[in-house]
C-alpha cells in the first residue's frame, strides 16, 4: 500500500464533524430528512436491521419465501445508495470486533495464501473509535480493525442528529476485500489488526 502517512486519521469528534460538514453537508440533510426509500432503510439499518441483513449475507440465517423478495430488495437498495458515494480522500476507519472471530478468519485457506479476507456483509466502521469504547466494552469486543481506505472507495457517511450513539459511521457495501498488513498489541485497544481495502 502507499505511505500510511498519506491517510487522514481522525483524532476527535470535532475533527470528524468538520470533515463531514465539508464533504457531506448536503447528503447529511438528505439523510436526516429520511424522505426516500434508501434513507429510510439506512436509518433502520443503523438499528436492528443491520443484524438481520448481515446474518443473511454471511449465510447464518435464511428468509422464508414470503420474506426473501422484500429483504433482497432492501439490501439492493442500500448497496445502490452506497455506490453513489465516494470517499474524497484517503482515510483511516476503525471497526470493533472479537479476537476469536479474527483468529477464525486467519486460519482459513484463503487468508493463509494471501493474507486477505472478504467481509460478506455490510461493513460498518467509525472515524473516531474512542467515541464507541463504551459500546465495544458492553458488546465484549476485545480487538479493533484499523482499516486504510483509499480515495474513491465506495462508502457512505452516516450520522443522525437524534442518534444516541455519536458514531461518525462510514458504511461499506458487502464483499469488501481486506488485506492484513500488521497485527500488534495496543494499550488503548488491546489487539489491533491493521488492514487495507484492496477490492470492492
Amino acid at each position: 500500500m502507499s505511505d500510511k502517512r498519506m491517510y487522514h486519521e481522525f483524532n476527535s469528534d470535532n475533527e470528524a464533524k468538520q470533515w463531514a460538514d465539508v464533504n457531506f453537508k448536503q447528503w447529511l440533510h438528505t439523510l436526516n430528512d429520511k424522505k426516500s426509500e434508501s434513507t429510510d432503510l439506512l436509518y433502520y439499518y443503523s438499528g436492528n436491521l443491520s443484524l438481520l441483513y448481515n446474518r443473511y449475507l454471511k449465510g447464518l440465517i435464511s428468509f422464508s419465501p414470503n420474506e426473501i423478495e422484500e429483504y433482497l430488495k432492501g439490501i439492493d437498495t442500500l448497496v445502490d445508495e452506497i455506490h453513489k458515494h465516494e470517499l474524497p480522500e484517503n482515510i483511516i476507519v476503525y471497526r470493533y470486533t472479537r479476537k476469536k472471530w479474527m483468529e477464525e478468519i486467519m486460519t482459513s485457506a484463503n487468508f493463509k495464501s494471501e493474507n486477505t479476507f472478504i467481509d460478506k456483509g455490510f461493513l460498518s466502521t467509525t472515524l473516531v473509535p474512542d467515541l464507541l469504547r463504551k459500546f465495544a466494552k458492553e458488546h465484549r469486543y476485545d480487538c479493533v480493525l484499523k482499516i486504510f481506505l483509499p480515495k474513491g472507495t465506495k462508502a457512505v457517511y452516516i450520522n443522525y442528529d437524534n442518534s444516541v450513539l455519536n458514531e461518525h459511521e462510514i458504511l461499506l457495501p458487502p464483499n469488501s476485500s481486506l488485506r492484513l498488513i500488521k497485527k500488534h498489541i495496543s494499550m488503548r485497544y488491546s489487539y489491533v489488526y491493521e488492514c487495507e481495502l484492496i477490492d470492492q
